[in-house]
Parts: structure tokens; sequence; C-alpha cells
């Protein structure tokens, strides 16, 4: 069995903890996973008190052990570099590790893959593989327990928190539906429609008179159709602009001519 934290310890090359692990009797299991363990670490010597929500993270107990890997994911935050499991995170089985970033300007300014690139970049290659995928908006909330692992494919186990709006969810997202929700909501997008019109009605934005009412009722149809799906949710997120239309220049107004200088009079006095 194959967990977020196996993934993590491995891509991240997080560093091993410093203490040995302990030798558990037969039947042990980790206290996040659920996955059997031969060798671990109590839970107690992982938790701190900068550990928040550990209660909703040890599924097994406090008073459990959890597996090498895990102990490696919660001993890998760092005062000076952040918690790195704290991140967005696209993890294969094979080692191969991504730290995407949603916008696309920062993803290229900090040398980092763009989701919309990403997803698009991994399909069909990867098709089949165990990952982990798990999308955030808080780079402070330690969620990668929360996550699964599963195949690339039609069923690909997804983790979305969107913190703005406070939305979490784990649920099946099929990868190829997804560049197809994908391409449609970024054309939407780079027509000029906000985010917000997409996800509810392009008709609501001013733009659906200035491109036309039949075009955008005809392309706000389309978006309906995925619009009660985990891919549009997903796809939402992470659609960037690709093609924005060049601003209209204004004509600049003719100023009307100055008066003409009135000759100073002399003095009354």
């Amino acid at each position: 069995m194959i967990t977020p934290s196996d993934l993590l310890a491995t891509g991240l090359v997080l560093p091993a903890v410093a203490e040995p692990a302990h030798d558990l009797p037969a039947g042990a299991t980790c206290a996040i996973t659920g996955a059997p363990i031969s060798r671990g670490y109590l839970v107690a010597d992982m938790v701190t008190v900068a550990t928040t929500e550990f209660l909703d993270g040890f599924r097994g107990g406090v008073h459990g052990h959890v597996s090498e890997s895990a102990a490696r994911c919660f001993r890998s935050a760092n005062p000076r570099a952040g918690n790195p499991c704290a991140r967005s995170h696209l993890a294969f089985e094979d080692g191969t590790y991504y730290a995407p970033l949603i916008a696309l300007e920062a993803a290229t300014a900090q040398s980092r893959p763009c989701w919309s690139d990403l997803v698009r970049a991994v399909w069909p290659a990867r098709q089949g593989q165990q990952v982990l995928c798990l999308l955030t908006t808080d780079t402070k909330k330690r969620l990668w327990h929360k996550a699964r692992v599963g195949a690339l494919g039609p069923r690909t186990p997804v983790y979305l928190y969107d913190n703005p709006t406070n939305e979490q969810q784990t649920a099946p997202l099929d990868w190829a539906k997804l560049l197809d929700c994908l391409d449609l909501v970024e054309r939407a997008y780079d027509l000029g429609f906000a985010k917000p019109a997409i996800r509810e009605s392009l008709l609501s934005s001013r733009l659906a008179v200035e491109l036309g009412l039949k075009s955008t009722v005809r392309l706000d149809r389309e978006l309906s159709v995925w619009r009660p799906t985990y891919e549009f949710r997903f796809a939402v997120l992470i659609a960037q602009r690709r093609q924005v239309a060049p601003p209209k220049e204004r004509t600049p107004r003719a100023r009307p001519p100055r008066p003409a200088a009135v000759p100073a009079q002399g003095s009354l006095f």
C-alpha cells in the first residue's frame, strides 16, 4: 500500500528522523494512514505544539505509532524554509515530484510548474501510475494526511482545498475529462470573462453584450454541463489566461484652444 507520506518523503527527499525507528509488534498500523507497519515511531514523539488538528490526522489514536515516512513528513517543517509538506503536490510512485503553483506568472518566476500546464503534460504518458494530487490555496495547513493515493485516470483521487471559500474535499476526478473542461474554461477566460462569471453564469457579465448574446449563450450552455462536476471546480481554480486581448487605444480628445492672452493694463493707482 503506497501512502501520501511515502510519495512525499521520497519525492521531496525529506531527511530521516534522527532517532532510530522502533520495531513494532505484529499487526501494528500507522495512526495516520492505517497501513500495516513493522517499524515506526510513537505518535507522542512526532506531535509538537506546532502540529495543529492532530486529532483529525491521527485516526488510529494519539497513543499509536506512525510509519517512518509519516514521521519524516512531520519533522520536515523548518522555521527558515517553511513546511514543504504544506504545499500543493503532484507526486508519482517512481519518485517524480512537482510542487506546482496556480498562477502562471508566479510559477515562471520561481521556476516551478503551473498547474494548468502540468495537468496536461502528465497525460496520457503517466496514465495508470500511482499518484498523489493535492491542490491547496493555504500553504500553512497540514493537509497531506487527508489526501489519498490512486491511479492517474478515470477515478484519480484528488484533494482540493480552497481557503477563501473554505471548500475542502477528496473526490475521484476523471483526468481526461478534466483536460476537456479546462480547455473550455480557459476559452471563456481568454475572452475576458472573470472566474465568478464562469462559475455562475456568463450572462451576468457585461461582456455578454459586447461579445454577442448569441455566442455567449452558446458558450454558457457548454459550461453549464460541467458546472456540477468536480472536474469543473478543479479546472476553474487552475485556469490561466493564455490570450489577452490588447487594450483598445483611446483617441485623445482635442483640447479647446487657449484664449488669447489679454495685454496687462496699467495700474489704477
